[in-house]
C-alpha cells in the first residue's frame, strides 16, 4: 500500500479492515433483505393461488396419510401459522375420479394442528385445471386463514 501523509502503515491497515467490514455488512444486509422480500412475495403468490382454489375448486375429502415438519412460521396479528408437509389421499365428492395421493406444504393455523393427524379427514378443494393442486378448506373447519 502507498503511504498516506500523516498515517502510519498500521493505521492504514486498520482503516482498510474497517471499510472492508462495513462493505461486507452492507452486502449481507442487502442480500438478506432481498431474500425476505422474495419469500414474502412467494407467500403472497401461494396465498392468492390458495384463495383461487378455495373459491373455484372442486369439493373433495382429504384423508391425511402423513404429517411432516415444514419450514417456516408466520405470524399475522394474533394468529400464528406453521408450514407443514402433508401427504393426503384426495377423494372427489362427485366420485368422478379414483382417490389419489398428493403432497402439499400449506401454512396451517397453529390452532388447527391438532385436527391434522394421520387418518383424520379434512375438507379440501381441488384445482379444476390441476388435480394435484389442492387447498385445505380451513374456513369450512371453522378456522380463519
Amino acid at each position: 500500500m502507498e503511504a498516506v501523509p500523516g498515517l502510519g502503515g498500521g493505521e492504514v491497515m486498520i482503516i482498510a479492515v474497517v471499510v472492508g467490514s462495513i462493505l461486507i455488512s452492507v452486502v449481507v444486509a442487502i442480500v438478506s433483505i432481498l431474500f425476505v422480500v422474495k419469500m414474502l412475495k412467494g407467500l403472497g403468490d401461494a396465498s392468492k393461488a390458495n384463495r383461487m382454489i378455495l373459491q373455484n375448486g372442486r369439493p373433495a375429502e382429504g384423508r391425511l396419510l402423513q404429517l411432516g415438519a415444514g419450514g417456516m412460521t408466520v405470524e399475522q396479528g394474533a394468529q400464528r401459522s406453521l408450514q407443514v408437509t402433508l401427504n393426503i389421499e384426495v377423494k372427489l365428492l362427485d366420485g368422478s375420479a379414483a382417490p389419489y395421493a398428493v403432497s402439499v406444504s400449506p401454512l396451517v393455523p397453529e390452532i388447527a394442528l391438532s385436527r391434522l393427524q394421520p387418518g383424520s379427514t379434512v375438507p379440501v378443494k381441488v384445482d379444476p385445471m390441476n388435480p394435484n393442486s389442492i387447498a385445505i378448506d380451513f374456513p369450512a373447519m371453522g378456522y380463519m386463514v
